[in-house]
């Protein structure tokens, strides 16, 4: 699953890119920082490795502190939900 992880909402041209390419955005509580990398299994650098911590990877994670802002069925967790 093509996955990302951020901390807050971000415009339409990213949420349309995102749909186009089935991901989903995974949103995690400001300061958990420390608490997420204890969850990492493994982790392997897949581009822009002269970027040293701030390069693209793939990590193997275990009951990561996540929740799922945007899903596959275009759900916003950002969008306000009136009741209507």
């Amino acid at each position: 699953m093509r996955t990302a992880i951020g901390k807050g909402d971000m415009d339409r041209a990213t949420r349309a890119l995102f749909a186009e390419y089935g991901a989903v955005y995974l949103a995690a509580v400001g300061g958990a920082g420390a608490l997420c990398a204890t969850r990492i299994i493994s982790r392997r650098v897949i581009a822009w490795d002269h970027l040293g911590p701030e390069a693209v990877s793939l990590l193997v994670v275990q009951r990561l502190p996540v929740f799922v802002a945007w899903d596959l069925h275009g759900g916003n967790i950002y969008e306000k939900n009136t009741g209507d």
